[in-house]
């Protein structure tokens, strides 16, 4: 439930929060280090040119923050990015 909960947070900062995640906030409501937790995703994005990564502040660049829907389905479970709720 932890992790539903964590991911749902994180997709809604990246939204809400121009494309922006604080690390020490997910440390301390959820425990998780979301640098370590969500290593892969963050890794891809930040190759491919979308993310400027951080310990203290993670940031969408502009085309990232653009394109964000298409770049969240990185972080679901394999089983959970086919899934279409519209």
């Amino acid at each position: 439930m932890i992790v539903g909960r964590l991911l749902e947070r994180c997709a809604l900062d990246m939204r809400r929060k121009l494309g922006k995640l604080t690390p020490s906030y997910f440390s301390a409501k959820y425990g998780v280090d979301v640098v370590d937790h969500f290593r892969a995703p963050l890794a891809s994005l930040e190759q491919e040119g979308w993310l400027q990564p951080g310990r203290d502040l993670i940031v969408l660049t502009r085309e990232g923050l653009l394109r964000v829907d298409s770049l969240l389905p990185r972080f679901f479970k394999p089983e959970h990015t086919t899934v279409r709720y519209t």
